[in-house]
């Protein structure tokens, strides 16, 4: 795979992980429903500081995307991560449409696996995502004119960090309501509904951590994204071993 296809295909991921509307900086409506009476405040607030709910995490998420006629893309993301700034992220095709990727860093370099040619390529990991002066931590801090992702989900070119690392989601706007609460993965949700203009979500927020388990949205009532994470466990120990690139990748610049 030459560099530019490679560039093509990040883009690719990365246009499918922010396809709810996401942008680093973005014009966002006032917050129009969160108040007492709806007790969705506790639950936005738990997207906020998610973060510092869990030190490891890992498990597997399966996303459908669909398309304009009704088409479909599948895709599951394999997912380690250790804060603030270690993760391993392996995404795989299931109906042979894309394809699988791996996506690494070990807290000073990032690693992009090309699993088709077995290379990969090196770069630093930015500083800003260390930053965290910017996140807001409680609702009074979100601002009406910009949004802030968490700062290592930022440099994560797969859709799965949006969901492990939520603080995104109560600055988007619109209207929320808490719609009651369910049980995903044996644990308690909050199970919250944004509206904003054509644009209909629901995110089953877990109550102990604050990480999407499950996640929909419709675009003018058509389907749009279906998100559920199938498997997941908090602060278990993890072999570092697996923030570096597997037996038999190259950089590509020794191919």
């Amino acid at each position: 795979m030459t560099k530019k296809d490679w560039l093509v295909l990040t883009t690719f991921i990365v246009i499918l992980g922010t396809i709810g509307g996401i942008t680093f900086l973005s014009n966002v409506i006032h917050l129009q429903s969160v108040n007492a009476s709806t007790g969705v405040e506790e639950a936005l607030t738990f997207t906020l500081i998610s973060h510092n709910k869990w030190e490891t995490v890992l498990g597997d998420a399966h996303f459908t995307f669909y398309g304009p006629r009704g088409e479909t893309q599948t895709y599951v993301d394999r997912f380690v991560i250790s804060n603030p700034n270690k993760a391993y992220i392996e995404s795989i095709s299931l109906d042979g449409k894309g394809q699988n990727t791996a996506w690494i860093s070990d807290g000073v370099k990032i690693y992009s696996l090309d699993e088709s040619s077995k290379i990969y390529q090196i770069v630093d990991l930015p500083q800003f995502s260390q930053n965290f002066s910017k996140l807001p931590e409680q609702l009074s801090e979100v601002s009406s004119d910009t949004v802030y992702h968490h700062p290592f989900a930022m440099v994560i070119p797969l859709p799965i960090r949006d969901y492990l690392y939520p603080q995104w989601f109560p600055q988007g706007g619109g209207t929320f309501t808490l719609s009651g609460e369910d049980i995903v993965l044996d644990r308690k949700t909050w199970v919250v509904e944004r509206e904003k203009e054509l644009d209909f979500t629901k995110a089953w927020i877990d109550k102990q951590t604050g990480v999407i388990l499950k996640y929909t949205q419709q675009v003018a009532g058509i389907p749009f994204l279906e998100v559920e994470i199938t498997n997941i466990k908090y602060d278990v120990p993890i072999d570092i071993d697996i923030f570096s690139p597997a037996i038999g990748y190259v950089p590509e610049i020794e191919r």
